[in-house]
């Protein structure tokens, strides 16, 4: 059976592709651009940014675990697409600088233990997951993104979190406006 193709069905073909082509890399383009989200949105950091006694409830959580070491700790939630791939480049990265302690992972669903009730303020003060907590003794160096960029799509990442172990800041970096790969806290 032999396919006549004629010069009009050819011709339809090729302006098919013409246009859906480029829609098509529209479409993906536009997912691709869903999956940054603002950490906080810009509107609401001003007024809710690791408000109340955030760095408070962070050190009492912390100092739970007390000891006068570095400890770098991930808060995340298994059901967030932005986990795993965070989870990876922070330990890439960790790696890369060197001489820095394991990567603490704590789950949003991880609700057992004596500091259940600290962890539960801490949550209160954050907006998405995943959020990096540094603390170089009993001083909170850094909270807010783990990673800003690209996460899921693969173009500029920067992990401001590890970055302040060398810098050392006088007072903690609360960062609360970036855009990268974020899941959303819903709220009661």
């Amino acid at each position: 059976m032999d396919v006549l193709v004629t010069d009009s069905l050819y011709d339809r073909v090729l302006i098919f592709f013409a246009w859906a082509g480029p829609l098509c890399l529209v479409a993906l383009g536009g997912w691709q651009t869903s999956l940054e989200t603002w950490y906080f949105t810009p509107a609401r950091a001003a007024t809710e940014a690791f408000a109340g006694n955030f760095v408070a409830d962070v050190s009492r959580w912390m100092n739970a675990h007390a000891d006068d070491e570095t400890r770098i700790t991930l808060i995340v939630d298994r059901e967030c697409p932005c986990t795993r791939s965070t989870i990876i480049k922070i330990e890439a990265e960790r790696r890369r600088i060197g001489n820095l302690p394991p990567l603490r992972v704590v789950y949003l669903d991880d609700t057992a233990g004596p500091d259940r009730v600290a962890l539960a303020a801490v949550l209160d003060g954050i907006p998405s997951t995943p959020t990096l907590i540094v603390m170089d003794g009993a001083s909170l160096r850094y909270a807010g993104p783990a990673v800003s960029g690209g996460t899921c799509t693969g173009s500029e990442q920067r992990i401001l979190g590890l970055a302040t172990l060398t810098a050392r800041p006088a007072s903690p970096v609360l960062n609360p406006i970036d855009r990268g790969c974020y899941c959303p806290l819903s709220r009661g």
